[in-house]
């Protein structure tokens, strides 16, 4: 039974984020997964950008909701006042870009490893999405016009982050080429 309960703790432990070097590891997982995905659409379409073009374009894709988020709703950035975030995606370019033989290119389309880069993207953006939620909450709680009829606001935040959560998208395909198609996936997850 105690196996039972340590499992299940550390479980909880890790969908809450609640272990150490959460933040880096979680972030690296998430970039990595993104950096692929870009080399990949990159090579589908036969881009030829050079690294600056590029690394950027993984950075902003990868990060956009959380660098462009947090300074729209005039918060700082935590990714842009640490340099881990930074430090993180350097090394996941190097992996997928630099890396001898493509090595980690092809690891990151290998499925177990995809698999594992998945879950950390999901966690990187759940716990990013509860992070707006919390920021647009605090927000509209300071605005008197916003809790006239009921105190909390609750559809409000929700609404504001999962806009804010596709930042990123926005900023790389404009308002009207990420939606055109209908609701993307990351609006209908909330992420």
């Amino acid at each position: 039974m105690d196996v039972v309960l340590a499992s299940v703790d550390s479980a909880i432990d890790f969908l809450t984020g609640n272990f150490d070097y959460c933040k880096e590891i979680r972030s690296f997982l998430h970039g990595y997964l993104a950096f692929v995905g870009v080399r990949k659409a990159h090579e589908a379409t036969g881009a030829d950008l050079g690294w600056f073009h590029t690394f950027f374009v993984c950075l902003i894709s990868a990060y956009g909701g959380a660098i462009l988020t947090p300074m729209w709703l005039g918060r700082p950035s935590s990714i842009i006042a640490t340099d881990m975030t930074l430090l993180i995606s350097i090394v996941a370019y190097g992996i997928v870009f630099l890396s001898p033989l493509d090595i980690g290119y092809k690891l990151g389309q290998f499925f177990p490893v995809k698999l594992i880069l998945t879950i950390g993207s999901s966690l990187f953006k759940t716990l990013g999405m509860i992070g707006f939620c919390t920021i647009a909450f605090d927000v509209l709680k300071m605005n008197p016009a916003a809790t006239e009829y009921y105190p909390i606001p609750i559809f409000g935040p929700i609404i504001w982050a999962s806009i804010l959560g596709n930042m990123g998208a926005f900023f790389m395909k404009g308002f009207h080429g990420h939606l055109k198609d209908g609701m993307p996936y990351p609006f209908q997850t909330g992420t």
